[in-house]
């Protein structure tokens, strides 16, 4: 082999806790400070009080978890619960958007699917020596 970086697999693990908690962030973020908007939405324009309140949760799961994945804290449990979240979005967009693993017109589950492995990566590993927590 020409380059053996295998002893910085460290800076890797640090890398893809910085991208998946910066993008569990960035989407439940809007489920917190929205989750009426949102409920309204997915409930035919009647925001159902459980739709509220699982949105809510589910965007503070999120965002605190997002939080604590990019610190190395709890990693292993916060990669189980978004492993979780990206199950169920998968399911989602399979049986109730009818969306295809790719789509031109809008967001296929191929995303969905990254972040389910990068997460199931972080659960089978731990966060990696560069963390507060490992």
């Amino acid at each position: 082999m020409i380059w053996d970086f295998a002893d910085q697999a460290e800076w890797g693990l640090l890398a893809l806790r910085l991208a998946i908690g910066a993008i569990f962030i960035v989407h439940g973020w809007p489920k917190v400070t929205g989750a009426r908007g949102m409920a309204a939405a997915m409930g035919g324009g009647e925001a159902k009080p459980v739709m509220v309140g699982g949105f809510t949760l589910q965007g503070i799961v999120e965002v605190g978890g997002g939080i604590l994945m990019i610190l190395g804290v709890l990693t292993q449990l916060v990669a189980v619960a978004f492993a979780i979240i990206m199950i169920g979005a998968i399911f989602l967009k399979n049986t109730q958007m009818k969306t295809g693993f790719m789509s031109q017109q809008t967001t296929g589950w191929e995303f969905d699917l990254v972040l389910l492995a990068g997460n199931i990566l972080l659960f089978l590993t731990g966060p990696g020596e560069i963390a507060i927590q490992n």
